[in-house]
């Protein structure tokens, strides 16, 4: 079951990745637009880790009856940040097809800007030459 599972999980990935190249042809072909490329990646993963760490902040400051403003800000900066996207994501394109391509767009960037940030973690920790440390003073 395993294995049923794992090649499962890989078509759907490589079928993901076929319509990503797909809608990006098509929308080169007839918008001139690329929609899925690092530019767009980047300025998704950064709107997108405002948004989380914006609830984040807004939730714990909440619980703690807190200052909540600086979580809106972060929220708020966030969610212009893919208005944005979103609107020239539109602009270069028409209506339907940018609000559709967006959608589909933004839940990619959204899972994958998540294995990014831990990827930027991990990368991190090995630039900095993070060793463990042992307690030997028994």
């Amino acid at each position: 079951m395993t294995v049923l599972a794992i090649i499962g999980i890989g078509i759907g990935l490589f079928l993901i990745y076929m319509a990503m190249e797909k809608i990006d042809e098509y929308s080169n072909r007839v918008y001139h637009y690329d929609f899925f490329n690092m530019q767009n990646f980047g300025i998704a993963f950064v709107g997108n880790l405002l948004v989380y760490f914006g609830i984040s902040w807004y939730k714990s400051a909440l619980a703690q009856n807190g200052d909540t403003l600086n979580g809106i800000l972060l929220l708020f900066f966030g969610l212009c940040i893919l208005f944005i996207l979103l609107y020239v994501n539109i602009k270069n394109t028409n209506l339907l097809f940018g609000v559709s391509v967006s959608v589909f767009q933004f839940t990619l960037y959204a899972i994958a800007s998540v294995f990014a940030f831990f990827g930027l973690l991990m990368a991190a920790a090995w630039m900095a030459q993070v060793k463990p440390v042992y307690d030997i003073s028994d």
